[in-house]
């Protein structure tokens, strides 16, 4: 049996709810489409996270009928800096996405 936390989180811009515990990840299709205002998703994560979790995450999204958007980018500190920011909202215009969509 599954066992979640759920942690509120308020900040100036709004609110927003944090979803934790065992076996969240395979509930996350239910829990996406229970909160998405779109059915388009974009699962966006470094290389490890993917090639770790991409493919589990990813097929719980499609079984909720959520239309997935895989965005990798390449781990490691060499990633966090204004043009790999650029180039996933460039990514998010290429693949459609717009405000109603919903980025995880």
């Amino acid at each position: 049996m599954s066992e979640f936390r759920r942690i509120h989180v308020g900040t100036q811009g709004g609110a927003y709810d944090v979803i934790v515990g065992r076996g969240v990840l395979g509930q996350a299709g239910d829990l996406v489409a229970g909160v998405a205002r779109g059915r388009r998703v974009a699962l966006v994560s470094d290389s490890n996270v993917s090639e770790l979790f991409g493919t589990q995450v990813g097929a719980k999204l499609i079984t909720a009928q959520l239309d997935v958007r895989p965005l990798t980018f390449e781990a490691g500190e060499t990633s966090k800096n204004w043009q790999v920011v650029g180039e996933v909202v460039e990514a998010f215009a290429d693949s459609g996405l717009d405000r109603l969509d919903t980025v995880i």
